[in-house]
């Protein structure tokens, strides 16, 4: 078992719009904890002639950021203009996944028309996202950059 606390994590520091394009310095500001268990079990044996060892090694993680410079999330895994995958912030996995939650699929022009506005090339088949907050913090109509959340960690829970 281990419960691991890491404190002075290098992190960029955000760096306020009226510094133009200057990139963020590095600075120990981070805190993270990790706790699991590790399990090994082996087995020898000989049948004749024939030595083996079999073995299974198993783990399982938590990670979660306990703190960050000024609690300020950062994010990572661009994949657009302005538009990352990943958001480290307090309270969550470092990169957790900050994405869409995907509602399901749309059935039809109905269910379309019906269902929080999207975009205007949305067809059935398409992915149907869930609208979760909007400017207010509550569901708003509209599927924008306030929908996105926390949908999982790139560390996995369970290993073997």
């Amino acid at each position: 078992y281990y419960n691991k606390l890491t404190n002075d994590v290098l992190v960029r520091a955000p760096l306020p719009p009226s510094s133009g394009s200057a990139t963020p310095p590095y600075i120990n500001a981070g805190k993270i904890r990790n706790s699991g268990i590790e399990m090994e079990a082996n087995y020898k044996n000989t049948i004749g002639q024939l030595k083996f060892n079999l073995g299974l090694v198993a783990s399982h993680v938590t990670n979660k950021v306990l703190s960050l410079y000024q609690d300020t999330p950062i994010p990572a895994g661009r994949i657009d203009n302005g538009v990352y995958a990943t958001l480290t912030e307090k309270g969550y996995p470092i990169g957790s996944f900050y994405l869409y939650e995907m509602e399901g699929v749309f059935q039809d022009e109905t269910d379309i028309f019906t269902h929080a506005f999207q975009g205007n090339n949305i067809k059935p088949g398409d992915v149907k996202y869930k609208d979760i907050s909007g400017p207010q913090g509550v569901p708003d109509g509209i599927i924008d950059s306030h929908d996105r959340t926390h949908v999982g960690s790139p560390i996995p829970d369970f290993t073997a």
